[in-house]
């Protein structure tokens, strides 16, 4: 992997911050009905977390909800503060940010929180896959300012609507990459074109999730954080006021 992440003088912290939600997710199978694991948790996790949402996904027929694979793997309630909201549905749960993403050390500190207290429920969950997705966003043409190049009869090329899709493996993690330039983005009610950074980076070996959590959430996100900064040009992050 030397060969892709050629850059290992990697900043703590850079000025601004481009990450608009980062989201820690694990996916399971369970004979728990949802509604049991749904009102377990937001029994338990009311005083924390004490809003909640019905998603439009109920609207559709339960019979259909329940046999399409693509729908289970979605979430059908929130549960949610000012700051965070927990997503729950019948094969995955996760915790995002719901206000101003205010750094990895504050958001590792409510996710291992979280994962704490889900751990206590005793819920049957076999978890099979743990995800970590950082949703990057950029007011111009991120293109310009990356180590990623197309490339066509041996000449770059450029385009203002260009879509990348990939994935790399590092060890037990694959990282599924995701960069646009032709995104339309609500900032505050505006709807504005911007470019996007989408890094999803996951673990499918797991044995015992909850043993190992801390070291399986440090290693991913030191791994997307290493992929990210080796897509951006050295000059463009000396512009960001690096901490190292």
């Amino acid at each position: 992997m030397k060969e892709i992440f050629v850059n290992d003088n990697i900043p703590k912290k850079i000025i601004p911050s481009f990450v608009k939600e980062v989201i820690a997710e694990i996916r399971f199978d369970s004979n728990e009905p949802i509604e049991v694991i749904y009102g377990t948790i937001y029994k338990a996790l009311k005083k924390e977390y004490p809003l909640k949402i019905d998603l439009p996904i109920l609207q559709i027929p339960d019979n259909i909800r329940k046999q399409d694979l693509k729908l289970l793997n979605q979430p059908w309630y929130i549960i949610h503060n000012d700051d965070i909201k927990i997503q729950i549905g019948p094969k995955t749960i996760s915790i995002a940010n719901q206000s101003k993403y205010s750094g990895w050390d504050n958001f590792f500190d409510n996710c291992n929180k979280f994962f704490n207290e889900l751990e206590k429920l005793k819920l049957e969950l076999q978890i099979n896959r743990f995800g970590l997705r950082f949703i990057n966003v950029f007011n111009y043409d991120i293109y310009d300012k990356s180590t990623l190049e197309l490339i066509l009869n041996s000449n770059k090329f450029k385009s203002d609507l260009t879509y990348v899709r990939t994935k790399i493996n590092i060890d037990d993690y694959n990282l599924l990459i995701q960069i646009t330039n032709d995104a339309l983005f609500n900032n505050d009610g505006e709807i504005k074109k911007v470019s996007i950074i989408d890094i999803d980076t996951s673990c499918i070996n797991i044995n015992n999730f909850f043993e190992h959590k801390v070291n399986i959430i440090g290693e991913a996100h030191v791994n997307s954080k290493k992929l990210f900064f080796n897509l951006l040009k050295e000059d463009f992050i000396n512009t960001l006021k690096p901490e190292y």
